[in-house]
């Protein structure tokens, strides 16, 4: 048997297939890419079978409506978000660094936010397939991009705090 490329070795072991050897697959995000460097990843991704986890739906719950309305203010490493419903402002304030975003405040704080919420009109958004494509550009053989697409648990995982959403997701 040739040697495979690292693409060509993944997609073999996720077909149930036999690639050349067994793939050592990391999984990278954009995140991780910016903390290590481009020279860094570059000699990672030649060594390994990397997997790349690419998001192409920023606003997956909020939709369309989220991308054209959304407003941001940053001050450092802190952005507040505000989003302007039919039923009056939703605000959300996270803080970023290189390889995550922690959410300070949440969008839902009460009842009165659930509604606001409901009132948007959904539209769903529009994929940035832009930004795979220069992913996969990236990758080369070197390893497989995956689209990031959330599940129905992360709205409002997203949306109310962690804890409190585990709590209630265990009593249920």
């Amino acid at each position: 048997m040739t040697a495979m490329t690292s693409h060509e070795r993944i997609l073999d072991a996720m077909s149930l297939r036999t690639p050349d050897r067994v793939p050592m697959s990391p999984i990278l995000t954009r995140g991780w890419i910016a903390a290590a460097g481009v020279e860094r990843t570059r000699k990672f991704t030649k060594e390994t079978d990397s997997i790349l986890v690419v998001g192409i739906a920023p606003d997956i719950p909020l939709g369309r409506y989220g991308e054209e309305k959304r407003r941001i203010s940053a001050e450092g490493e802190k952005e507040t978000h505000r989003l302007p419903t039919p039923k009056g402002d939703l605000t959300q304030i996270v803080k970023r660094d290189v390889q995550t975003t922690w959410i300070e405040k949440q969008f839902f704080e009460d009842e009165s936010d659930v509604e606001k919420f409901l009132s948007i009109p959904y539209t769903p958004p529009r994929p940035q397939v832009i930004e795979w494509r220069k992913w996969v550009n990236f990758m080369g053989d070197e390893g497989l991009v995956l689209v990031d697409i959330p599940d129905a648990l992360m709205l409002p995982g997203q949306l109310v705090h962690a804890r409190e959403f585990h709590d209630e997701l265990c009593a249920q």
